[in-house]
């Protein structure tokens, strides 16, 4: 069991030398202000929205793209 304490002890740091270590100034951090930032509502930054089409436009764009049929004169035998 005491083997298994030192293995541990060993393991982990020890926080109770640190503070001879290093100075109390170096453990903190220096403390700064908050800088607000407007929030950019309208840029090209953020996604723009894209416009679902409808099943009727839709509709027509295809409708638009078939080729029309052009029928030939019919032959009289």
């Amino acid at each position: 069991m005491a083997e298994r304490m030192k293995r541990f002890q060993s393991s982990t740091r020890d926080l109770s030398m640190h503070h001879v270590n290093g100075s109390l100034s170096q453990m903190k951090p220096k403390l700064t202000l908050t800088r607000l930032k407007e929030p950019e509502f309208e840029t090209f930054q953020r996604v723009q929205l894209v416009r679902v089409k409808s099943t009727n436009e839709l509709e027509e764009e295809i409708m638009a793209e078939i080729p029309k049929l052009k029928a030939r004169p019919r032959q009289k035998r």
